[in-house]
């Protein structure tokens, strides 16, 4: 039986940990886990891997990183997919989402990273599906 956990390694790419102590002790640092993190406003918008496959029914691949937004003023908003690269794409959209819903000047906005630092340092080059290792 496959695990339901899954570890980074060093390109960003999910691998399965059967280990829960190993699996349990990379998890602990929450900067192993940040995708990306950006304030529209009052919205601040979330990118993290989960480290446990979110696919609760159907077929595919495991659902391994989540972009939320938490806003007081409004609904949250939450999507999941299988990569860092789709993470980062996923992240992007939502922040481009909440931007076209928040006219400039409303409140200010901050950027942990620009979109530009996002798309080019946090992005992986060559993403294989998750759980799978490079040949």
């Amino acid at each position: 039986m496959a695990s339901d956990r899954y570890i980074l390694n060093d390109r960003h790419q999910a691998v399965p940990c059967a280990d829960l102590l190993q699996w349990a002790a990379w998890f602990e640092n929450t900067t192993n886990r940040q995708v990306a993190e950006t304030f529209v406003r009052s919205t601040r918008i979330s990118t993290v891997f989960l480290g446990l496959n979110h696919r609760w029914f159907g077929e595919g691949p495991p659902l391994l990183f989540e972009t939320m937004t938490f806003d007081k003023d409004e609904p949250e908003l939450c999507e999941r997919c299988s990569t860092w690269n789709e993470a980062v794409a996923q992240h992007l959209r939502v922040v481009d989402t909440i931007r076209s819903m928040k006219p400039p000047g409303t409140e200010l906005e901050l950027n942990s990273w620009t979109d530009s630092e996002i798309r080019e340092e946090r992005a992986t080059p060559d993403d294989p599906p998750a759980g799978k290792t490079p040949e």
